[in-house]
């Protein structure tokens, strides 16, 4: 639960996954995070990760008004 500075690096990552053990919990491409940022950015808008190691990870895109319909 949540991540560091470095961990939030390597996840937004194309194929970035924090969690690279062989008994992952979770399965994944390691795409999402990467593909959205793209995404965010070609609509103009902003994609901002916040984390705490042990506490949680907030992910908060906004859309310029503009691009709301």
């Amino acid at each position: 639960i949540g991540m560091d500075q470095e961990e939030i690096k390597k996840a937004l990552a194309v194929f970035g996954q924090v969690d690279s053990g062989l008994n992952r919990k979770h399965e994944g491409t390691g795409l999402g995070l990467h593909l959205t940022m793209g995404l965010m950015e070609l609509h103009g808008g902003t994609m901002v990760v916040t984390s705490e190691k042990g506490k949680g990870t907030e992910i908060t895109v906004t859309f310029p008004k503009d691009r709301v319909r």
